[in-house]
């Protein structure tokens, strides 16, 4: 399973369609439409909403997207991906504060928590770049589950 996929960024989508049948959710209908236009099954949903109805993959990836949910809502989210996953799943973020608005029109592009390195214990984390670093940084953490 892909979560957020953009008609800007895909990131990582390649490398999974690859060697998995990929599931994208995603609640933007431009987004949902491009993607579903070029044979992709999509989730029409907020993954926030669809964790309560999905099957279980061998692999969940939330590839630059956990900022966008607020952070009351990510420990209950991130527990629901894990139960999901039969074998990893893999968060990607800005590495600390990074302000971005609804972005091309998109209102779920708005980055609504501020995230670290630390931020989801149990799971192992890399980064490049400093905290606040914007584009530039950016913190991938994995649990195998």
């Amino acid at each position: 399973m892909y979560i957020g996929a953009s008609v800007a960024r895909f990131q990582m989508g390649d490398r999974l369609s690859a060697n998995y049948h990929l599931t994208i959710v995603e609640p933007w209908k431009a987004n949902v439409d491009h993607y579903r236009d070029r044979g992709f099954l999509v989730v029409a949903d907020d993954i926030r909403n669809a964790v309560l109805y999905l099957a279980r993959y061998d692999v969940v990836m939330w590839w630059q997207g956990p900022e966008h949910v607020p952070g009351h809502d990510l420990k209950w989210l991130v527990r629901e991906l894990e139960r999901l996953a039969t074998k990893y799943v893999i968060l990607a973020y800005p590495y600390g504060e990074y302000p971005q608005g609804a972005h091309g029109g998109n209102p779920h592009e708005s980055h609504v928590s501020v995230l670290y390195p630390d931020s989801f214990p149990g799971y192992q984390s890399a980064w490049i770049g400093e905290s606040g670093g914007g584009p530039d940084s950016c913190v991938i953490a994995w649990r195998r589950v």
